[in-house]
């Protein structure tokens, strides 16, 4: 059974990537640009004035003909509960029965752990970048114990509660062993993302070089950080082609870290602007882009090179997508992470 739904995913991203794109992975709606948190990892709360996605703009991407039950969304900011409409988006979600995530930074934690119960909120992220000390360096506020807190309160309910940690140039190695004792000690799983230079968060410090994470984390992601961030993996960018970004202002873009505007939802339809001719050009344009470790992006590129190689030669891959060493490729997947301490995390049906 495993086997056969491999296969018809396979095909809804064949579909996606060079027919007429139905599926979509996670597509992150960037609902408002408020925020409570004064990170160093992302300025978004340093933009004014504040531009919150009406909800009507909202319905609509839901209602639209791109949008299938495969579609998935990740509803974000800013800090997405500090919407003023926010309560009236995630009724939209509940109605239509999209699966979704929703990330937070948690420093509501009565707010948002009764919004969680009210709407029957499935899949929460909430983010930790390590030990108190380090949240208050890179967060610029006091807020482990309202992380810890929510943690505390919903860990036991019917969802999956994980903590989303981001290896940046303000933190260490030491603060991810915190945080994996953290998911340990409260049995919520953990995300690992790398810092990137996102365009939106007027990001500028270099986001390579970072410490290794993959003898703690088992996933290609990891494990092929080290060649990316030292110029030696060339895997094309997938994900341009499955999961369009939304802004506050209603901006559609090709992907996160970049800033490369397709249309917007005041003026066309989310179906106008994905299937647009602009939209395919720009896809062929920046197939080739490597410019991120983006978690969202480049994970989804792994996923996606994971089904070409459980279907697809490498000599036959080369053919469609051409361009590219397949060979390499699939053997930098098929690559052995180190035999140390990892990541143990548990998921929850």
């Amino acid at each position: 059974m495993r086997g056969v739904n491999k296969l018809k995913r396979s095909v809804l991203l064949a579909h996606s990537i060079f027919g007429k794109r139905l599926a979509f992975e996670g597509i992150p709606i960037f609902a408002t640009d408020r925020c409570n948190s004064r990170c160093q990892i992302c300025n978004i709360w340093r933009k004014s004035p504040k531009t919150d996605l009406d909800p009507e703009t909202i319905k609509k991407i839901l209602e639209d003909k791109v949008i299938t039950r495969y579609s998935s969304f990740i509803l974000t900011g800013g800090e997405f509960i500090l919407h003023p409409k926010y309560r009236e988006i995630l009724s939209l979600f509940n109605q239509y029965k999209n699966f979704y995530i929703l990330l937070s930074n948690g420093l509501l934690p009565d707010r948002l752990i009764n919004t969680v119960r009210e709407f029957r909120v499935k899949n929460l992220s909430i983010s930790l970048d390590g030990c108190p000390e380090t949240y208050r360096k890179i967060r610029g506020v006091d807020g482990y114990s309202c992380v810890e807190r929510v943690v505390k309160e919903l860990k036991d309910d019917d969802l999956r509660l994980s903590i989303g940690y981001t290896v940046s140039p303000w933190n260490i190695r030491d603060d991810l062993l915190h945080v994996i004792n953290f998911c340990s000690k409260y049995r919520v799983d953990l995300n690992i993302g790398y810092y990137c230079n996102m365009e939106y968060y007027d990001i500028t410090k270099p986001a390579d070089k970072l410490y290794r994470v993959d003898d703690l984390a088992n996933h290609p992601y990891h494990r092929l950080y080290p060649q990316w961030s030292s110029g030696n993996l060339d895997m094309p960018c997938m994900s341009i082609f499955l999961r369009p970004v939304v802004r506050p202002n209603g901006d559609v873009e090709l992907c996160e870290p970049k800033q490369i505007k397709l249309g917007n939802l005041h003026e066309q339809s989310l179906g106008e602007i994905w299937l647009s001719d602009r939209t395919r050009e720009l896809q062929r344009k920046y197939l080739h882009c490597n410019a991120c470790w983006h978690d969202a992006q480049r994970g989804c590129d792994i996923y996606v090179t994971s089904i070409l190689k459980s279907f697809v030669p490498s000599s036959l891959a080369g053919v469609i997508l051409n361009g590219y060493n397949w060979q390499k490729i699939y053997r930098s997947m098929d690559s052995q992470f180190s035999n140390q301490e990892k990541t143990k995390t548990r998921a929850k049906a």
